[in-house]
């Protein structure tokens, strides 16, 4: 069973797969990064990287992280934005996927809804073999990913 995590964010799109069969096979981390100062061409920059991948690897689901509430409306709605243009990319490849509340993932993986990037970073190196020194959406996405095993093991989705 294979499932990816993304993080998405205006500044990069962050993946990671998981082989939920097999620990020996090691995680696959993608990251899409735009530069720019302006959000609007940061997510265009995205937009052209993302839409030049194609699907390498058969995914069982793909899990989003939602939009964080409680930031402001002008980035609330850039993050939507950025969700809105991954999954019209997963479904034009037919890809299933879901999206999930960072405190949700976060609760289901390291028992706490408010989880510390510290205790987030310790998770990924310690549990999920992640090499230290990744930026920080690759141990969220990993995590995130791990949260879509459970739920894919436990038949939710």
């Amino acid at each position: 069973m294979r499932v990816m995590g993304i993080d998405p964010d205006t500044k990069a799109i962050t993946s990671v797969i998981l082989d939920g069969d097999s620990k020996s096979i090691s995680p696959i981390i993608t990251r899409l990064e735009a530069k720019g100062r302006l959000a609007e061409d940061r997510i265009e920059g995205l937009y052209k990287e993302l839409f030049q991948c194609s699907p390498r690897e058969h995914l069982d689901w793909v899990y989003i992280e939602s939009p964080v509430m409680g930031v402001n409306a002008k980035a609330l709605s850039y993050q939507a934005q950025v969700i809105g243009m991954i999954r019209y990319w997963l479904w034009y490849h037919d890809m299933p996927h879901s999206l999930v509340n960072n405190g949700t993932w976060k609760k289901a993986i390291l028992g706490n809804g408010h989880a510390s990037k510290e205790e987030i970073t310790a998770y990924a190196q310690q549990v999920l073999e992640l090499e230290p020194g990744q930026p920080q959406d690759v141990y969220d996405a990993a995590c995130i990913a791990e949260f879509g095993l459970g739920r894919r093991r436990r038949g939710e989705d």
